[in-house]
């Protein structure tokens, strides 16, 4: 168990020592770095270490705490995923976390209430439906848009005020699968180019395992199921033999 925590939404009157005060309470605290938020907000940004993983987990309950003019946000300190893509970071800073949403509100209602702030891209809704509450995630289609929508903390929308915060993941999205007659022109025009490169006579015997292995890269890059991937390379392969070129030996299949 992790004995770091992260606290987000400080105000920028508080200091080092009224946050280590404040959570000194909970344990002997070893270090803390304070800085300013990577946002831009004006806010700041803390990571608390205790010298139990114990003393940690309970500081988490302090989020939700009013400390000057803000309410903390108290996390589990995590690395920073520098293997992310950029165009994932991008997303990230595009997107924010929607709480404290009403059971019965829609996707559409989260764009319309956001739309004020700038183009929505994406909305998740996400939550337990048994519980009182639910969440979001809203990506937008400027950084500025999201940062628009963080003055929307507080607000109402249905019968709550909603909490607003910046995202600490982009949104998992589905994967949006070709329909069959995409794919398979795709599969198609990958044959055609393999047989526009092929060698000449002399290099025949290498010219039905390159054709294959290129096939497979380029169904690999579009995505077909795995039973679509073996229909198409034997499509191929039999269009080959009737042509006289084809698989010989070493072939991979």
């Amino acid at each position: 168990m992790a004995s770091t925590v992260k606290v987000a939404n400080i105000s920028p009157l508080v200091t080092p020592d009224i946050l280590r005060r404040m959570f000194e309470f909970l344990g002997e605290v070893t270090e803390l770095v304070m800085n300013a938020s990577p946002h831009g907000d004006g806010f700041k940004e803390a990571t608390i270490e205790y010298t139990t993983p114990e003393a940690a987990q309970t500081a988490l309950h302090l989020s939700g705490t009013e400390l000057g003019d803000r309410i903390l946000l108290v996390t589990h300190a995590r690395p920073h995923p520098l293997h992310l893509d950029p165009t994932k970071w991008d997303e990230m800073s595009r997107t924010v976390y929607v709480g404290n949403l009403a059971q019965t509100i829609t996707q559409d209602e989260i764009a319309t209430f956001f739309g004020s702030c700038g183009p929505v891209t994406f909305v998740k809704l996400a939550g337990d439906p048994t519980q009182a509450t639910r969440y979001a995630f809203v990506e937008f289609a400027t950084i500025e848009a999201a940062q628009a929508a963080l003055a929307m903390r507080g607000s109402i929308l249905g019968d709550r005020p909603v909490v607003v915060n910046h995202s600490k993941n982009p949104i998992s999205k589905p994967v949006v699968k070709e329909d069959e007659g995409s794919a398979m022109r795709k599969v198609e025009e990958a044959s055609r180019r393999q047989e526009a490169g092929a060698h000449d006579d002399d290099d025949d015997e290498m010219n039905g395992d390159e054709g294959v292995q290129g096939l497979e890269m380029a169904i690999d890059g579009i995505g077909i199921t795995e039973t679509d991937r073996e229909e198409a390379i034997e499509t191929w392969i039999g269009s080959q033999k009737g042509s006289g070129q084809g698989p010989r030996k070493g072939s991979i299949l």
